[in-house]
């Protein structure tokens, strides 16, 4: 069986461990033998050991940290991995400078192929790290992929798009979830619908004030609609006074943490993000994920999951001319028309399988091992 390795040094990275186990877990389903390196005690270490993955430690001090190299240059030399698919930058140096050193003396041939995972970019990225000691770099959307070879000098063939697998099933198994009994009460209230969800934290780029004056327009012909939102965030007080100006402090539903998204938003009739810059928030692929009607700002990397009229609604971020007409617009056509608009919520939850779910996830990630091997002149 092939060997492939999962590099991991920072101690928690809740996003990063998550697809990491689970692209182990899924190559070990495919025959493969997945290898966790990671520091001892560290969360994926844990979450490695519950999955009954084979875990080696090391300490990941830096690139040139001496104990950490010779014990990578043992494994390495013992498992012969055809991959080493790393999830942070200590890791990734020294697992790629380790990699090099042993293949160029001879030691591990065909070096394994170098493959660095990235959710986040602080700061610049390092061209030489990606030009010349990286094989290939994934990272989870186009938007991401943009910030890393802006301005950089990362070459663009060296980076490509994996967007983060996807179990729908698990999350409506979670949406199953019981709600606090008030909270139950007051969702369940079918004199008090529709229920729109913004679940963004109440912060200056969530666009809430924004929504309160579609919402001004939008309860001339639904006095019954209810705004439920997280009281989360920095501007909690002042969303609170501002719908008391507008006349719908009434209307406002609060929800205090935690409390599984989830459950919330399986009860909603509409999901909004009216983000002004980056409407990427989770709870929109969520609301997909579960099926229900969507209405985002056509901005980040949400634009990369929703066609406007075919699988949701896009609309003008809140700061553009416009917007407050085309949002009135999209929200009042989606609570007028709620079989037109399950038929977009189905056909985006379709779609957002198709492009996130775990098989193709992991087709992609073999997929870009074997063509690199090739490319390299040896066979896996």
């Amino acid at each position: 069986m092939t060997a492939i390795f999962f590099s991991q040094s920072a101690r928690s990275d809740p996003e990063g461990d998550a697809q990491l186990i689970a692209q182990a877990i899924g190559l070990k389903a495919k025959g493969y033998r997945p290898h966790v390196l990671c520091q001892a005690g560290s969360s994926i270490s844990l979450l490695a050991m519950q999955a009954g993955l084979r875990t080696h430690y090391l300490s990941f001090r830096n690139a040139l940290d001496p104990s950490g190299a010779i014990t990578l240059a043992a494994l390495l030399r013992r498992h012969r991995p055809s991959a080493i698919v790393c999830y942070n930058s200590h890791d990734t140096n020294l697992c790629a400078l380790a990699s090099h050193a042993l293949a160029r003396l001879g030691w591990v041939k065909p070096r394994p192929m170098l493959i660095r995972m990235r959710n986040h970019l602080h700061g610049t990225a390092k061209a030489f790290t990606h030009n010349a000691l990286l094989d290939h770099t994934y990272v989870s959307s186009d938007t991401l992929r943009d910030r890393v070879l802006r301005d950089s000098g990362v070459l663009a063939h060296k980076v490509s798009v994996l967007y983060p697998a996807l179990d729908v099933g698990q999350i409506v198994q979670r949406s199953n979830a019981a709600l606090p009994a008030v909270l139950e009460c007051a969702v369940s209230d079918l004199s008090q619908r529709p229920l729109i969800a913004h679940v963004q934290p109440v912060d200056l780029d969530s666009g809430h004030v924004f929504m309160l004056e579609v919402l001004a327009g939008a309860v001339k012909t639904h006095p019954g609609l209810r705004y439920m939102v997280m009281r989360s965030g920095p501007h909690c007080d002042a969303l609170a006074q501002a719908a008391k100006r507008w006349g719908l402090g009434a209307h406002l539903l609060w929800v205090d943490p935690p409390c599984d998204t989830e459950a919330l938003l399986k009860r909603a009739d509409v999901v909004v993000l009216p983000a002004h810059r980056t409407a990427q928030d989770s709870s929109a692929i969520v609301a997909m994920a579960l099926g229900v009607p969507l209405i985002a700002s056509d901005v980040g990397q949400i634009t990369e999951f929703v066609q406007s009229g075919k699988t949701g609604r896009l609309c003008l971020a809140p700061h553009e001319p416009g917007a407050l007409a085309n949002w009135l617009e999209a929200l009042l056509d989606t609570l007028g028309n709620p079989t037109r608009a399950q038929a977009l919520a189905k056909a985006g939850q379709r779609a957002l399988v198709q492009q996130l779910g775990p098989g193709q996830h992991l087709e992609v990630l073999l997929h870009g091992i074997h063509t690199m091997r090739l490319d390299q002149g040896s066979a896996p």
